[in-house]
């Protein structure tokens, strides 16, 4: 994806710990990405009907706008991605659930994007099949899922 120019260490809830990578823009790829980095650590609970059809360990992204950091006097059009992206990875974990493509998220209240109706995950665009998958050296397999905000 690039290299990262920032990393945002977050401090709340410890399973797991969760950081996000900032990937400043390129003139291959002009856009923000931010990169979860930790939620791949934990295991999700996959129902056993899905055993060995979803990847058990993923991490999530969002795209931003090339200008997006231009907005940090706008508080709420500079955090709302941090906070979703949050939000999204540390779903699977505060709810006993699992998030794969095409899943969504419902959102009635997002105080930091009142806007927001929920959020739609699939594999990134823009990427190769096999850009989307991290290989560990202990063999685990971490998928990377791109989140999309559905606005109202």
């Amino acid at each position: 994806f690039g290299p990262t120019s920032c990393v945002f260490h977050h401090k709340g809830n410890d399973t797991p710990h969760i950081d996000l990578c900032l990937i400043s823009p390129t003139a291959e790829y002009p856009q923000y990405r931010l990169l979860t980095c930790g939620i791949g650590s934990q295991t999700m609970d996959i129902p056993d009907e899905n055993q060995g059809q979803v990847m058990s360990n993923i991490e999530v992204m969002i795209t931003l706008p090339s200008d997006w950091t231009n907005n940090k006097r706008r508080r709420n059009n500079y955090w709302w991605p941090i906070v979703l992206l949050l939000s999204v990875a540390y779903f699977p974990f505060d709810n006993n659930d699992w998030l794969d493509s095409c899943h969504t998220i419902s959102y009635n209240d997002f105080p930091e994007k009142p806007d927001l109706k929920m959020v739609f995950l699939a594999s990134p665009r823009d990427y190769s099949h096999e850009a989307q998958l991290i290989e560990l050296p202990s063999g685990k397999t971490i998928r990377i899922l791109e989140v999309f905000p559905v606005l109202k």
